[in-house]
């Protein structure tokens, strides 16, 4: 019945309009299924993107708690040694003049207890794990700035 419709009196105009709107929807659904593919594509590079920043920050992660094992060993070794002087008699220890060891920032020294590392020795360690903190930090700052997600649009 519909086919007789198509092809009467009105046919040609009729059939004409039918396989233009055809024609029509035709490009459009190619058109949004390029977009879907280009938006697809978009999407798996940031996540790409996301997972070698995870990957860096995890590493930078690992040798922060690397560095802060070995600070934790050699704050654990400084104290002992301090305990053992500690314990000798007081006529074999001479005490060294208070100073101030430097300290990473926010964080403040007590001019009233002497330090007693060597140069070069836990300073310069705790100054390596600081720095390796710095980094993670940075690292967590960058993830902080990445622009959001297009998918939440």
């Amino acid at each position: 019945a519909l086919r007789r419709a198509l092809h009467g009196p009105l046919g040609g105009p009729l059939e004409h309009q039918a396989t233009q709107a055809n024609d029509e929807l035709a490009q459009q659904l190619e058109a949004m299924r390029r977009r879907c593919f280009e938006q697809q594509g978009r999407e798996e590079h940031e996540v790409e993107e996301l997972r070698v920043l995870i990957r860096a920050c995890r590493d930078d992660l690992a040798k922060s708690e690397e560095n802060f094992s070995s600070m934790a060993r050699l704050f654990d070794e400084q104290r002992r040694e301090q305990a053992k002087a500690s314990l000798r008699p007081s006529s074999a220890i001479v005490a060294p003049a208070p100073t101030v060891a430097p300290t990473p920032t926010g964080l403040s020294s007590s001019p009233t207890r002497p330090s007693t590392a060597p140069p070069g020795g836990i300073a310069s360690r705790f100054s390596a794990a600081v720095e390796t903190q710095s980094s993670a930090s940075r690292c967590i700052g960058r993830e902080a700035s990445l622009p959001p997600s297009s998918s939440a649009s």
